[in-house]
C-alpha cells in the first residue's frame, strides 16, 4: 500500500489528539501510509511539531487565527491541492469545517476523528461552530471515527450523525513504554522534592476547569486528615493552572501539592505515584 493521507488538524499544542496524532504516525506509516501534518493554527508554539519532525514526517502551519479569518478557507484548500492526497483526515473544529469541505469540492475522500463529547448548545459563538462542524461531517463526510462507544453515541444522539457513517476505533496505547524501571520512582521524587515514602497520587492532564482538579484539590485536605504524608502531584499545564495554584495556597495545602507543569517523561512520572486520579467532568 502506498497512500497519501494529509492530516489536518486546528492545532498541534500540548493535548491529547495532538499527541495521539504524532505517537500514531509511525505505526501509519509502517503500514505504508505517506502521511503529511498541517496544522491550521500555532498554540503556544506548536511544541507537538518537534515531535512530528523528529520522526521523520512534514509539518506545516497555516498561521489561521480564527475560523473567519478573510482567506482561511483559501489556505486550507491550497494545503490540501499542495498536498495531492488520497485521504484528508481532519481533526478537532476548525481542520473539520474547512477541511472537511475543502476535500469535499475536490471529491477526496476524508474522515474525522472525534475526540470529545462537546455538543451544541446555547446560542454562544462557540456552540455555532460546533453546529456548523456537526454539520459539515454529517453531510460532506466519508467516514467518522469515534475513540470509544461512548463517543459513537454522542456523536449520533448529540450531533445528529448518522449511526452509518460514525465507527468507534479506540486509541492504541505503547504498552512496552509503560513498564517501570525501579530507578525512576526515586529519580523522579528526588527531582521533584517529594519524599521517597510519601504515598503521592498523580494526575496528568492539560490545565483546563472540565478536568476537574480544582475538585481534587478540594478534597485534599480531609485526606490529609487520614494520611498526613500523603502528597497530590500535578502534571501538565494550561489556562486553568494559575486558578488551580492560588486554589491550592486559599486551601493551605503548601508542601503536599507539587504542580510539575509540562513533561515528555510520563512513563516515568506515573511510576513515581502510588494512584493515579482522574477527575475529570466529561471525557470521550
Amino acid at each position: 500500500m502506498n497512500l497519501r493521507v494529509l492530516y489536518l488538524i486546528d492545532s498541534l499544542g500540548r493535548g491529547g489528539a495532538e499527541s495521539l496524532l504524532a505517537d500514531s504516525l509511525p505505526h501509519l506509516a509502517r503500514l505504508g501510509i505517506r502521511p503529511e501534518v498541517v496544522a491550521l493554527q500555532d498554540k503556544g508554539g506548536n511544541p507537538v511539531a518537534g515531535r512530528i519532525r523528529d520522526a521523520g514526517f512534514p509539518v506545516a502551519d497555516l498561521g489561521i487565527a480564527r475560523l473567519r479569518q478573510p482567506g482561511a478557507y483559501r489556505r486550507v484548500a491550497a494545503a490540501v491541492d499542495a498536498a495531492r492526497p488520497d485521504v484528508v483526515h481532519t481533526q478537532l473544529q476548525f481542520a473539520d469545517i474547512l477541511g472537511t469541505l475543502a476535500a469535499y469540492r475536490r471529491r477526496i475522500p476524508s474522515l474525522s476523528t472525534l475526540h470529545t463529547l462537546e455538543a451544541p448548545e446555547g446560542a454562544s459563538r462557540e456552540s455555532w461552530r460546533r453546529r456548523l462542524a456537526a454539520t459539515v461531517l454529517r453531510r460532506l463526510a466519508a467516514r467518522v471515527i469515534a475513540v470509544s462507544d461512548d463517543a459513537r453515541r454522542h456523536a449520533v444522539a448529540r450531533l445528529g450523525l448518522p449511526p452509518g457513517l460514525v465507527k468507534t476505533i479506540h486509541n492504541g496505547i505503547e504498552t512496552e513504554r509503560f513498564t517501570p524501571e525501579p530507578a525512576w520512582r526515586n529519580r523522579i521524587r528526588g527531582e521533584l522534592g517529594i519524599d521517597a515514602e510519601a504515598p503521592v497520587v498523580a494526575t496528568v492532564a492539560v490545565l483546563r476547569e472540565p478536568k476537574g482538579i480544582q475538585d481534587a484539590l478540594r478534597g485534599l485536605p480531609r485526606v490529609l486528615e487520614r494520611v498526613p504524608t500523603a502528597h497530590y502531584l500535578v502534571v501538565g499545564d494550561g489556562p486553568y493552572r494559575e486558578e488551580l495554584e492560588h486554589l491550592a495556597a486559599v486551601l493551605g495545602l503548601g508542601g503536599a501539592v507539587t504542580f510539575a507543569g509540562h513533561r515528555n517523561d510520563i512513563a516515568h512520572v506515573l511510576a513515581a505515584a502510588d494512584l493515579f486520579l482522574l477527575p475529570s467532568h466529561t471525557e470521550a
